[in-house]
């Protein structure tokens, strides 16, 4: 079985959290072009991906917002998710 390493998996995080913030990017530039201003979907999606990255990945790799408002986006979805759990 071929495994993914730490290396890999970490990688592949920082991926998805930057394609994620350049989605937004371009969603939002196409409807406003000028300051972003976010739906709680989008803001939802980069909390997403960002709590996957640990905190120095965040501060490198996080561009269109600042991390400490992408970290409180993160403690909301924790939030929501504690309080919210899901049915089966």
């Amino acid at each position: 079985m071929l495994g993914i390493s730490s290396i890999e998996e970490k990688l592949l995080k920082i991926i998805d959290h930057l394609m994620s913030q350049l989605t937004v990017v371009e969603e939002v530039l196409k409807e406003h072009n000028k300051r972003l201003i976010l739906s709680d979907e989008q803001r939802t999606r980069l909390a997403e991906s960002g709590i996957e990255l640990c905190p120095q990945d965040r501060r490198n790799f996080t561009c269109i917002v600042k991390e400490n408002t992408l970290m409180k986006w993160c403690r909301a979805l924790v939030k929501k998710a504690s309080t919210y759990p899901k049915t089966i």
